[in-house]
């Protein structure tokens, strides 16, 4: 094509040069950055999250800074969105946190873990903000003098710059979103991207999903090369294991597809495969069905223990259990996800997108 004028810019250096720059942006590079409703949250290498407001407004007014968090004492792997008002977010050594504006103690009641006394008949309230405290400083706060005073040094006029800057950011980490909870998604390795298992009639990702899909990668040595779907409702207990030969670089996936309905997960390792897993949320339940109690058995097997324990010919080692002992509940079924294709992609995987999310990037039309 031609030449472009002398001081005209080519297109894509319009499109990855600068807007402008950020201020309260993180100290280091930027790993990971999601969506959650009217605010955009990013995620650094400095172990902070930022959540943004106005990420969709003009250049100029853009990403105005609501609040800060230190998310992890490490880097922050990646930050995903699971459901309205709650996202997660992943350490290097594969901690995850769940971050909500929403007010509530936990995504369920199983994840509250029990009240620890700091001291006698004293308990720390379930609610309150699990996340690391923000790192100190070594400025001094006080025996500063009095901020009205004109005749102060240079020194100590810089001291109180300072402290009103420290002042200023520490306020930033006040503000509606906490930490409720935390678990250990990487097994020993390092989480690389969280998903979450949305039913096909929440399409929207509002409702908080009945599992979490996380990618696994090795991690200082660590051999841990899978992705893990958790059950929230059972204080993210493993449901089903995806093995993979080498660390698994990115996760997506695609719920009702138009052909046949299934729900499929798309992996990235860096094997430099690509594979495809499905399920059918619609397959039935093979588990055989509880045996509900017959009634009046409850009162004849009470009755029976009480004459065996009355007679003193009771088993002692036997099964301690009685009428009034629940029964546990059975696991929620959850069907699983199997192995449907295997592509050779790439020497190594690092990244996959969808075509078609986004109107400036269509999806391939086959040839006319």
């Amino acid at each position: 094509g031609a030449a472009p004028f002398r001081g005209e810019m080519p297109p894509l250096m319009l499109v990855n040069s600068a807007k402008r720059v950020v201020p309260d942006a993180h100290d280091g590079e930027v790993s990971s950055v999601c969506v959650d409703g009217d605010h955009c949250v990013t995620a650094g290498w400095d172990g902070q999250l930022r959540f943004w407001g106005k990420h969709d407004a003009f250049v100029a007014r853009s990403f105005e800074l609501v609040q800060r968090a230190q998310a992890h004492e490490d880097a922050v792997k990646t930050v995903a969105t699971i459901a309205d008002k709650w996202v997660i977010s992943a350490g290097l050594n594969g901690l995850c946190r769940v971050w909500t504006r929403s007010g509530e103690a936990a995504m369920h009641p199983s994840q509250i873990p029990e009240p620890t006394p700091e001291k006698p008949g004293d308990e720390k309230p379930n609610g309150e903000d699990r996340a690391p405290p923000p790192p100190k400083h070594p400025l001094p706060v006080d025996d500063l003098g009095d901020d009205n005073a004109d005749d102060v040094g240079l020194e100590m006029e810089e001291l109180r710059l300072a402290r009103t800057e420290r002042k200023r950011i520490m306020a930033q980490y006040d503000g509606p979103w906490k930490c409720v909870g935390s678990f250990d998604g990487g097994a020993g390795g390092c989480v690389n991207n969280i998903v979450g298992l949305h039913g096909p009639d929440d399409a929207g990702c509002a409702q908080k999903p009945p599992a979490v899909a996380v990618a696994v990668g090795s991690h200082l040595g660590s051999m841990t090369h899978l992705v893990r779907i958790l059950d929230p409702s059972r204080n993210w207990a493993t449901i089903q294991t995806l093995e993979h030969p080498e660390g698994v670089t990115k996760l997506l996936r695609l719920v009702g597809c138009e052909l046949d309905g299934l729900d499929r997960l798309v992996t990235g390792c860096l094997d430099g495969r690509i594979r495809v897993y499905a399920r059918d949320p619609a397959e039935p339940d093979p588990r055989p069905p509880p045996v509900e109690p017959v009634e009046g058995e409850d009162e004849e097997g009470a009755a029976g223990a009480g004459a065996g324990t009355e007679g003193g010919g009771g088993d002692e080692g036997g099964d301690e259990r009685t009428s009034d002992t629940p029964e546990p509940e059975p696991e929620p079924w959850f069907p699983p996800y199997r192995l449907e294709a295997t592509l050779d992609a790439h020497p190594t995987v690092v990244d996959i997108q969808w075509l078609g999310e986004h109107p400036a990037f269509p999806p391939p039309q086959p040839p006319a």
